[in-house]
């Protein structure tokens, strides 16, 4: 069965992202985050980022998934127990509320 333009059009966005993480773990020497929290910065519904960061590092001790619109995360279908999702706007500094 073919792919449908959206779904291709996710997974090779999904692709670039994972690929985003691969390149931050060499640059920063990531290696164990089970004590680290990460945060994904404009995280979108479709937290692709997330998904990757929990792909290569399962054990991360927490992810943050920041996005300035609260609408965002009424249509999220990926939850996991690590993830926890907080509105802000990291160009306002205004503070982050979960």
């Amino acid at each position: 069965m073919a792919q449908s333009s959206f779904t291709s059009q996710t997974s090779v966005s999904y692709h670039y992202c994972a690929r985003f993480v691969r390149r931050c773990a060499d640059e920063f020497q990531w290696k164990d985050l089970s004590k680290d929290v990460v945060m994904d910065i404009g995280c979108g519904d479709e937290l692709k980022c997330c998904k990757a960061i929990l792909m290569q590092f399962p054990d991360v001790r927490a992810l943050i998934a920041v996005d300035k619109e609260s609408t965002v995360f009424q249509t999220v279908h990926f939850r996991h127990r690590r993830i926890q999702f907080v509105v802000g706007d990291i160009e306002e500094r205004n503070p982050l509320k979960s």
